[in-house]
């Protein structure tokens, strides 16, 4: 249930963002009823970062962590179902971590996924950012800095980094 709850609020964030840089007022307001419906908005929190893909051998991870604390696997893992969650229900003062490490898989065939950032879900204040990411044999991980509502690169952990010179 938990898994196809992040994944209906990834659908979500998709179809409002698009609506939202549509200037589609009714297709927002629809979606926030059909959002209410859907049980999504019970779960949600200051922020979410979802990382999603459709390969079933792509081998991607989420570490992330809050202001000042190291890196770490975040609670909300289905990569069978090819998603993988950080929630957090009240922001900290400070910059949390984000980081996608492709770690398994024949690093030669290339990999696509996406992360999905929402500050605020369902609020009049959300915020949502949509990242495609694509990993090859010279790209194995990415790194941010998030904020109170704002994504900003940041430089690669000494693990991702091990990763970039495989």
């Amino acid at each position: 249930a938990r898994t196809a709850l992040l994944w209906s609020s990834v659908r979500f964030a998709e179809l409002r963002k698009a609506a939202r840089d549509a200037h589609d007022e009714a297709k927002l307001s629809a979606l926030a009823q059909r959002m209410r419906r859907s049980g999504v908005l019970r779960e949600a929190g200051a922020l979410r970062v979802s990382l999603v893909w459709s390969h079933p051998d792509a081998g991607l991870s989420l570490w992330a962590s809050h202001p000042g604390l190291s890196l770490v696997r975040p609670e909300d893992l289905s990569p069978e179902y090819g998603i993988e969650a950080f929630d957090v229900r009240e922001q900290e003062g400070g910059n949390y971590s984000v980081e996608v490490r492709r770690t398994g898989g024949d690093a030669r065939t290339a990999v696509e996924g996406k992360l999905v950032i929402v500050w605020n879900e369902g609020t009049a204040s959300e915020k949502i950012e949509i990242v495609p990411l694509r990993f090859d044999a010279t790209h194995r991980a990415y790194a941010w800095r998030v904020s109170a509502d704002a994504l900003a690169q940041a430089p690669l952990s000494p693990a991702a980094r091990s990763l970039e010179g495989t």
